[in-house]
């Protein structure tokens, strides 16, 4: 079948069932993932359909337009795509409505974000895409820092970001990380680890998002132990001696 062909019949399903799920689109023309996101996104910026968590629905909802920060086109790309739902989902169950969030940069952190939009959050990010995500689609309350922006990974880093963050008190920090092990969480970028320090010692709590995929690695630096850090949630139990790393350290591990 030709794509052309297999648009249009696509926006025919929808104007009989609204919204399509990924999976769907996969099972109902035998393609791929990667395919079924392809014809979402050319739909999207054709103005032919909306794109919304985890699927396409038509573009007469009244909805606002989602994701055109780019944010879920590389979430939904993501081999871990569902396990990041999973732990996103039981994050935010353990948020309190009104509470004050530092949400760091990250895929996993950016998949929390739809879980945030409906409910009262005030939200402060380092991050370019998770800001225009809130701007688009909550009325909840954010504050991006300022800083020099870091191109690669759309954060704002270095002095002027860090003396923002040292104003603010939050409930919460909420991170990803590059990789964990027996030693604590490591991240991948020198730039951003500073700023995450300092995120961290302004918040009350700490919750560490992570797929099954970081356990084991170390990547190019530590930037938190886990003594430091109330609560990792992931979607597999890790080896035996992490587990045991982070019971010494007093972290909550949650498997979903």
């Amino acid at each position: 079948m030709l794509q052309s062909e297999r648009h249009e019949q696509i926006l025919h399903l929808l104007a009989a069932s609204k919204f399509l799920k990924v999976k769907d689109l996969e099972q109902r023309f035998n393609i791929s993932r990667s395919t079924a996101i392809r014809d979402i996104e050319e739909l999207a910026n054709a103005g032919l359909a909306d794109r919304t968590y985890g699927g396409i629905k038509r573009a007469d909802s009244v909805l606002p337009k989602h994701f055109t920060c780019e944010l879920y086109s590389r979430a939904l790309n993501s081999a871990t795509y569902d396990a990041k739902e999973q732990i996103a989902a039981a994050a935010v169950a353990r948020l309190d409505p009104g509470s004050t969030l530092f949400v760091d940069g990250g895929t996993t952190t950016q998949q929390l974000c739809h879980h945030l939009t409906e409910i009262d959050f005030h939200i402060i990010t380092n991050s370019l895409s998770i800001a225009c995500f809130f701007a688009e689609n909550s009325s909840n309350e954010v504050l991006l820092t300022g800083g020099l922006l870091h191109r690669r990974g759309r954060i704002m880093i270095g002095p002027h970001a860090q003396s923002m963050v040292e104003s603010i008190h939050a409930d919460w920090f909420i991170a990803s990380s590059g990789g964990i092990d027996e030693q604590g969480l490591t991240n991948t970028d020198l730039l951003t680890v500073e700023i995450e320090r300092k995120m961290i010692e302004q918040s009350s709590q700490v919750m560490i998002l992570a797929d099954h995929t970081k356990f084991g690695r170390k990547t190019l630096t530590y930037f938190v132990n886990f003594d430091a850090v109330d609560i990792l949630i992931t979607n597999r139990q890790p080896r035996d001696s992490i587990v045991e790393a982070i019971g010494q350290g007093g972290t909550e591990l949650v498997v979903v």
